[in-house]
């Protein structure tokens, strides 16, 4: 299923860093919100035996030149829990930067203790601007990146 959209060009130069993202997060895995423990020294000792340590950065930051777009940004991730048969968790977990406007073009780490399993990238937001007044966004959501309960990106 091909995602409609003016971005389609630009996010198909970035395909291969999501496919990369959704194959990495499909091996090490991010739980639906509820289900994620943030890791401490507590939370290691209590949970550390049963659950793995997942290490996840992001740049939130813009990235000047675009192809024909001034910048772009990734201004949100969510991921979803993958279940037997295809049957995918209620909710996502989402990563999204403090702020958008004052993002650092640096990495974000986030650690958490998570259950095993296999997990998908169900959703995303990019904003792209080609000028300071023509700023457009697209995103897409698990209907589009999960399908009969298997992710697009592998």
């Amino acid at each position: 299923m091909a995602l409609h959209s003016p971005l389609t060009p630009i996010l198909r130069n970035h395909t291969r860093q999501l496919h990369r993202i959704s194959l990495a997060l499909v091996l090490f895995g991010v739980l639906p919100l509820e289900a994620q423990v943030p890791l401490s020294e507590h939370a290691f000792l209590q949970s550390g035996a049963t659950k793995g340590t997942v290490i996840v950065q992001v740049n939130w930051g813009r990235y000047w030149r675009c192809g024909r777009y001034e910048n772009a940004q990734l201004q949100r991730l969510a991921f979803r829990r993958l279940g037997e048969n295809g049957q995918a968790a209620d909710k996502d977990w989402e990563l999204s930067p403090t702020s958008t406007l004052l993002a650092k073009p640096s990495f974000e780490p986030y650690v958490v203790l998570l259950e095993s399993g296999e997990y998908a990238l169900s959703g995303y937001r990019f904003k792209v601007a080609a000028s300071v007044s023509d700023i457009r966004v697209t995103e897409g959501d698990s209907s589009k990146l999960i399908v009969d309960g298997k992710p697009l990106g592998g």
